[in-house]
């Protein structure tokens, strides 16, 4: 056994020749890689690759004013920091197939014909990665793949597969890296039986400004040892550079981009590689790199290489452990030839040569990445093989790593949850203490000593950030979090008013707002949320002057400003009026629409072909209006739609992709039902017969809604008979005309009231008012964008036996969001739905 002492000169940091630099020029390196085995597959998707992420705010994250995740250095690299951004291996976000924590290190083990990943996300609060560097220790016979997340395009941007124990991957600089929330993604897999240890990935940032390329690299050598080429070269002392290029072909060349010309698919990061080669006459070149991309020129000349034998030899180099506390000893096992040279600090240079010894023992005297380098052949000199692995170095104390498990993240209001923080570790110590913050307010609930373990029973619906604060030995913190959903509704008063005849629930300019009836003073208002999520809402403001209000009312955006359509006694019929400003501050004068019809109980509004349109109802006549300009100043002429006795109830009026579609009740008829009718034009100026959309069995014209899919339309409603209700979907696929399908049971009861149905998340959604020994607002997800399926039951409120005046639903921050007015309560209540 040889012993020495590894005493590097400052920080041996994660990318040593890795720092600040400037934007892409005009000569960026061209990599087209090595021959491929499995990469054309990764790009097709043939593989168990990871989907492409689609990154959303995490339990306990928040944003900058810029909108970008506010990023905090994870364990390892606060413990050395380092200027690039740093994962260890074993900080990743998620993984598939094999995967398991090895000190600072995740292994990652594929099965015969399966793929095994992780995948790492880094915080960068909007800064550009530039060089993707992986530090890997693998056996002979082994690869893997690495990529970055692409958003420009979309796509993963795969490179491999490698061998080498260190790979620097330039990034496309004509591409972004980065999410919506300024975070960039990385991916490391391997398949069909390779399997590695991943230490640590790094980010180096990408600033703007620079298109000067490196200087040229000179000193260029190589040695030919059975079918090797040993490579080395002078360094180039550009302080942005990334790495350096090595191209190869069987002709003389000039250029990286001429063809044939190849080179080995990564930056290597020293002064020294080992190129094997098939048979042949090669000319080779090395060229430096910046973090830009731009690409330095080749030395004068070429080296070339007469490789006239196939003989190769692997060798397997490994260490007693993948993290090293500063000043302690690291053992490095080499094996598979007769004679070593060791490179300890991985800078190139070979230390220690000509030894026949199998074990070498080191102490390490500062910290960061530590990459030692062997390079193993025999006697006879007939071959020479190059290994290498990656050992992170730690100083001082490192903060442990925290992890958090619960027994269920969606429960209902008083089920307990129990946490588990037994995956969390001290690599360099112990963990002292586990505090407990459940409800993510900042203030941990439960000092748990030494136990990992916890629970807690939550008692109001909402979404906490659950987080656990682990402590070391040495007073080092670090804290993970798991997000819980308890189911149920948190409901807030909006606006006092007495009797509510109507209200009705829209997005306005991305927040929501909500436009009432109060049946005291008979006039309708408007109010408007003071954030997106509608925790916050400003005063309601009067929106018309007259006190004969006393029915319905409709909300629609319109040429980007809250539209609202009423009805009002006096001069008796539909009204319409336009915010004059676009958080609804201030309103114009109400036209009347429908002068003499005297319609209007209950009425829709939307648009209809960039046009506000109205559908209302009145004396069993149901009436269509369309306006004659974009914001509603002037209208066209009414149309009758179907004058059938006892038609008109519960209207809702949808634009369904080139039409205007009608959905109503009618009540005459056995049994009665609710019908649907298509506009003949896109404008709706003549429309055809209306058809029975409801199913034939049960009476269903007591209750009705409808809204547009992506893919369709779907309406829900009431069926009775003599001693059941049923809440029933019908679904219409967009591709067929006004036919209604695929009847579908969502909930079963003795007596429905009110309902509405709405999208959030892309998925519909039902919430209905259910009357027997007490009355009850439930909510019911769909399981799928057509509502083909629907989830269990949500209990959001109960209140007595007084009845409900009125419920609207919506959607705010994804979530869905439900508006009501009880009799016995003297608030309008609005609530965020958690399921």
């Amino acid at each position: 056994m040889n012993r020495f002492l590894l005493s590097l000169a400052g920080l041996c940091l994660l990318c040593s020749l890795m720092s600040c630099g400037g934007a892409a020029g005009s000569s960026r390196l061209s990599q087209p890689g090595p021959d491929p085995v499995l990469k054309p597959d990764l790009d097709a998707g043939n593989l168990d690759q990871p989907r492409f992420p689609i990154d959303n705010l995490q339990p306990g994250e928040s944003l900058n004013a810029d909108g970008y995740l506010i990023p905090s250095r994870n364990a390892v690299a606060s413990a050395l920091s380092v200027n690039d951004d740093f994962l260890a291996g074993r900080d990743y976000f998620d993984s598939s197939g094999s995967v398991g924590k090895d000190g600072a290190a995740v292994s990652i083990q594929s099965g015969a014909g399966s793929s095994a990943w992780t995948l790492h996300r880094f915080p960068l609060a909007g800064s550009e990665p530039g060089v993707l560097s992986v530090d890997a220790n693998l056996q002979p016979g082994n690869q893997y793949y690495a990529a970055a997340a692409n958003f420009s395009t979309g796509r993963w941007d795969w490179s491999g597969p490698f061998t080498d124990s260190h790979v620097r991957i330039l990034l496309d600089p004509d591409s972004s890296h980065l999410s919506s929330l300024g975070n960039a993604w990385v991916a490391v897999l391997t398949h069909d039986g390779s399997g590695l240890d991943l230490v640590g990935l790094a980010l180096t940032l990408r600033p703007a400004g620079d298109t000067d390329p490196p200087g040229e690299v000179s000193g260029v050598a190589g040695s030919i040892t059975g079918g090797s080429i040993d490579l080395s070269w002078d360094p180039v002392a550009d302080g942005d550079l990334a790495g350096y290029a090595v191209y190869y072909s069987s002709s003389s060349f000039n250029s990286p981009d001429a063809v044939g010309v190849r080179n080995i698919g990564y930056l290597e990061g020293t002064t020294r590689h080992q190129l094997t080669l098939p048979q042949g006459f090669y000319y080779i070149r090395v060229a430096a790199v910046d973090i830009n991309g731009n690409r330095g020129p080749f030395a004068s000349g070429s080296i070339t290489a007469d490789i006239q034998s196939d003989t190769q030899r692997q060798i397997s180099v490994s260490a007693d452990s993948t993290l090293v506390p500063l000043g302690t000893e690291l053992t490095i096992t080499v094996s598979g030839a007769e004679l070593y040279d060791l490179d300890l600090d991985g800078d190139g240079i070979f230390e220690l040569a000509g030894s026949s010894d199998g074990e070498y023992t080191m102490t390490i005297g500062s910290a960061g990445i530590l990459r030692p380098r062997v390079r193993g052949y025999d006697s006879g000199n007939t071959y020479t093989a190059l290994g290498g692995l990656s050992v992170l170095v730690s100083i001082a104390n490192l903060p442990p790593f925290a992890g958090i498990n619960a027994s269920s993240s969606n429960v209902a209001i008083g089920q307990l949850v129990t946490f588990d923080a037994g995956n969390s570790i001290d690599l360099d110590g112990s963990i002292a203490k586990y505090e407990w913050d459940f409800e993510g307010d900042g203030t941990y609930d439960l000092d748990g000593g030494t136990d990992p373990g916890a629970s807690w029973t939550y008692s109001a619906a909402g979404r906490y950030p659950a987080r656990i604060r682990v402590t070391d030995d040495n007073g080092a913190q670090t804290v993970a979090a798991v997000s819980i959903t308890v189911r149920g509704a948190e409901f807030i008063p909006l606006a006092e008013c007495g009797f509510c005849p109507g209200l009705t629930l829209e997005t306005v300019n991305g927040v929501p707002a909500l436009c009432y009836v109060d049946g005291d003073t008979k006039l309708p208002y408007y109010a408007l949320a003071g954030d997106s999520s509608g925790q916050s809402w400003g005063t309601p403001v009067k929106v018309h002057d007259n006190d004969n209000c006393n029915y319905e009312v409709a909300l629609a955006v319109v040429d980007g400003n809250p539209a609202v359509a009423f009805y009002d006694d006096t001069p008796g019929g539909v009204m319409y009026a336009r915010a004059t400003a676009a958080d609804g501050s201030s309103w114009s004068t109400a036209v009347e629409i429908d002068s003499g019809l005297n319609s209007g109980y209950q009425l829709d509004l939307t648009l209809i072909n960039g046009r506000p349109a109205i559908l209302h109802y009145g004396g069993d006549i149901v009436y269509y209006t369309r306006a004659a300009d974009t914001q509603g100043n002037a209208w066209g002429a009414t149309v009758t739609l179907d004058s059938t006795a006892g038609t008109g109830s519960n209207p809702v009026l949808l634009d369904a992709v080139g039409r205007p579609l009608a959905v109503f009740s009618r009540s005459t008829g056995s049994p009665s039902s609710w019908r649907s009718c298509e506009g003949n034009d896109a404008d709706g100026g003549s429309w055809g017969i209306a058809i029975q959309g409801s199913d034939s069995d049960w009476n269903s014209a007591s209750r009705l809604d409808a809204i547009r899919l992506q893919s369709g339309l779907l309406a829900c409603f009431v069926a009775q008979n003599t001693s059941l209700d049923e809440l029933r979907v019908k679904y219409q696929p967009g591709v067929q005309e006004n036919q209604w399908i695929a009847t579908k049971l969502v909930s079963s009861s003795t007596n429905f009231g009110r309902l509405r149905m709405g999208i959030a998340g892309g998925l519909p959604f039902i919430v209905f008012h259910e009357h027997l020994d007490e009355h009850r607002l439930i909510f019911v997800p769909a399981l799928d964008a057509s509502g083909n399926s629907w989830g269990d039951e949500i209990l959001l409120t109960t209140f007595d036996d007084i009845g409900l005046d009125d419920l609207d639903v919506g959607e705010a921050d994804g979530q869905p969001v439900i508006v009501y007015k009880s009799f016995e309560d003297d608030f309008i209540r609005f609530g965020t739905i958690y399921h």
